[in-house]
């Protein structure tokens, strides 16, 4: 490869544009290992040479959705009244992208007027994503279509082992084990993360927020004669309780409730906070492991609280905390758990729908679709959906959350988190 500066493997210098539309697919730059960027209709086939091995390329034609005619457009959106017969619903189409064959410009969807068929974008940009003049816009009669993803189908990047054999995989899609695991027990869960542009939420905040945690690196650490924390951490201590990370490989949470029944920590991290809103997806999941099957505890997020899990239950009449997560507690079954989706007063609970055994990691996490859908897993598998839509805190700041408390008032019962997921699209 060139000259190696950190994770960039090519100068400045090396860096030339390509010759815009004399190949298929076009190149935008290449260097003296290979074609660094380029786009194109037809992903290159396995173990065609000329890619720089890390190259992208970015695939302009895919899932789509609807193909219609545009009946009328701008410099911020299109109109065909037409789709509305098959998405019926405002917002429904928000973060897709549209693409007009005809001027070869896309642009991702920011809002949906169903009873109009009016599609507001962003910015529209060339297939390359370079911003267009505005004098370029969809007009009457394009040819245009939706795409389900938040980029052309997908930014792909060659994993070939050398220039002669080229492999390009998709960045977005679920078999590029860096954002989502081929192993369900030990990475995030690809079915929960399958349309989440976390991609895009890293390069560019203004898609979402984004935040993980391996807690490999200084952690939060209260032990038995502390009350609070830093780095946005709150800890309220039940009586008697400690929350550290764990130095070793890999890097842990720990949170630990002490022998007495209901006694153990809430804690909550408040600068990682979301906000369930309409046409606003939010997704969740944490790898977590109990020590004993009788623990109370919570993991998901909640509104500002100091004892989500009082005297040993959750309040499921609802006059708790707003809340989103999975929990036991004392009226639980032994090895089960339930979910919540908490307005305050107004709860959705199901009990014993999901198995805990001890000392074994389970993923648990969830989709809020906008503020009228709650779909929960555990180890990549659905478990529970909740359509409930005044169970939904929209608009309400809710923060990751953990309890861990005692339920059998004999052992020493722990919490503990290998890693946390959060995003929202903004």
């Amino acid at each position: 490869m060139g000259a190696d500066r950190g994770n960039i493997a090519w100068t400045l210098e090396e860096m030339v544009p390509g010759k815009v539309g004399v190949a298929t697919p076009i190149v935008k730059h290449k260097a003296g290992d290979g074609i660094m960027e380029c786009y194109g209709t037809t992903v290159p086939a396995d173990g065609v040479e000329g890619y720089a091995i890390g190259g992208l390329f970015t695939k302009t034609d895919g899932d789509v959705l609807f193909t219609g005619d545009v009946k009328s457009g701008d410099a911020t959106s299109l109109i065909d009244i037409v789709i509305a017969s098959t998405f019926d619903t405002d917002k429904e189409l928000v973060g897709m992208l549209a693409i007009d064959l005809n001027k070869k410009i896309m642009g991702l969807i920011t809002v949906y007027t169903a009873a109009t068929g009016d599609i507001t974008i962003a910015d529209w940009t060339d297939y390359a994503g370079t911003a267009v003049d505005n004098a370029i816009f969809p007009a009457r009669g394009d040819v245009y279509k939706i795409l389900k993803t938040s980029t052309p189908t997908g930014l792909l990047v060659n994993t070939g082992d050398q220039v002669q054999d080229c492999k390009f995989k998709s960045l977005l899609s679920t078999d590029v084990t860096k954002f989502v695991s081929v192993d369900q027990q030990v990475g995030p869960s690809a079915e929960l993360w399958k349309d989440c542009p976390l991609l895009e939420m890293m390069i560019d905040p203004g898609v979402g927020y984004y935040y993980f945690d391996d807690f490999t690196g200084t952690g939060p650490s209260v032990g038995a004669a502390a009350s609070n924390l830093t780095q946005g951490w709150t800890f309220t201590r039940v009586t008697g309780g400690t929350m550290g990370t764990i130095l070793g490989h890999g890097g842990e949470l720990h949170l630990v409730a002490d022998t007495t029944a209901d006694r153990g920590v809430n804690v909550q991290l408040l600068n990682c906070c979301v906000i369930p809103t309409a046409g606003k997806t939010i997704w969740f999941e944490a790898r977590v492991q109990i020590s004993h099957v009788d623990n109370q505890i919570f993991v998901g997020i909640a509104e500002t609280n100091t004892v989500l899990i009082a005297s040993g239950a959750l309040d499921e009449a609802g006059a708790n905390a707003s809340s989103i997560g999975f929990f036991t507690d004392e009226p639980s079954a032994t090895g089960v758990g339930g979910t919540v989706t908490q307005k305050n007063g107004t709860s959705d609970v199901t009990e014993d729908n999901f198995t805990l055994a001890a000392t074994t990691w389970y993923n648990l996490g969830f989709k809020v679709t906008g503020i009228t859908k709650v779909e929960f897993y555990q180890d990549g598998k659905l478990i529970e959906t909740g359509e409930t839509a005044n169970t939904i805190a929209d608009a309400v700041e809710m923060a990751l959350s953990f309890v861990c408390q005692n339920e059998d008032g004999a052992n020493t019962n722990t919490l503990k988190v290998d890693w946390v997921r959060i995003a929202q699209l903004r």
